[in-house]
Parts: structure tokens; sequence; C-alpha cells
């Protein structure tokens, strides 16, 4: 499988937990896989991308969510964020955060794409100045 459909598979199992708190990502993840996707992950995938991203996601929900509206305009809150949006931000923070071997670039890129295919008009928009503004200050703190 490749990584554009596993940040999909991410993505819809941190949205699908919003409704379904009683059940963890890594369950909501497989119940997807199964029913939803034509191709499963293997093994390689799981250890190499998905189940880092997962353990940090389950983790760090409410601490993304506050650097999230750490990044608001003063009149927004968090709450009138749509929920898919949300989910693609938490994705592209753990990934940024944790996978150095990825770009910053192609994690933005593929977070905006994502809010294209699900989202509303104004969201990749939205996403990526999100996305932009957090990468700044993760930068300044390692520096």
């Amino acid at each position: 499988m490749k990584r554009k459909q596993q940040r999909d598979l991410l993505v819809k199992s941190v949205f699908a937990h919003f409704f379904q708190k009683d059940l963890s990502l890594t369950e909501l993840l497989d119940s997807i896989e199964f029913n939803f996707m034509n191709e499963r992950l293997k093994n390689e995938d799981h250890r190499k991308y998905v189940d880092p991203l997962l353990e940090h996601l389950s983790k760090e929900e409410s601490e993304c969510q506050k650097l999230i509206s750490d990044h608001l305009k003063t009149t927004w809150k968090i709450e009138r964020i749509p929920w898919l949006d949300l989910a693609v931000l938490e994705v592209a923070i753990v990934e940024i955060k944790y996978l150095d071997d990825i770009p910053f670039d192609v994690t933005v890129n593929e977070a905006v794409d994502l809010a294209k295919l699900y989202s509303t008009e104004k969201s990749p928009s939205f996403i990526n100045g999100i996305l932009v503004s957090i990468f700044e200050e993760i930068s300044r703190s390692v520096e």
C-alpha cells in the first residue's frame, strides 16, 4: 500500500475515533482497512509508517488540538473546525513532529490533497496555513 493510501486510512481512523471513543485507533484502522480498502497494509508498512503514527496519535490527541488552537486566529475556536480538517491536521502534525525522513513539503501537500478530496472548499488553504505556522514554531524550538 502506498503511503498516500496509508495517510488516507489514518485520517479516516482519526475521524472515526471522534465518533467512537470506545474503540482504539488501531481497532478503527483495522475495521476501515478490512471493510473499505482494496489493498491491505503489510507488516512492513505498519512498522515503518503506520504504527509509529498510531502510537503518537493515540497519546497526543489533546496536545495536537492544543497546538492547533494556539495557531488559530483569535476570533476562531477549535470547535468551529470541521472534524475532518482536525483529523487531517492531527495526522500531519504527528508526521511532522516524529517522522524526520518525510519532508515537510510532502506532508503539507498530502494533507492539502486530503482536504481537497474530503472537506470544504476553504479547508486546503486553512490546513496549509495552520501547518506552516506550526512547522515554524516547531523549527524555532529545535534550534
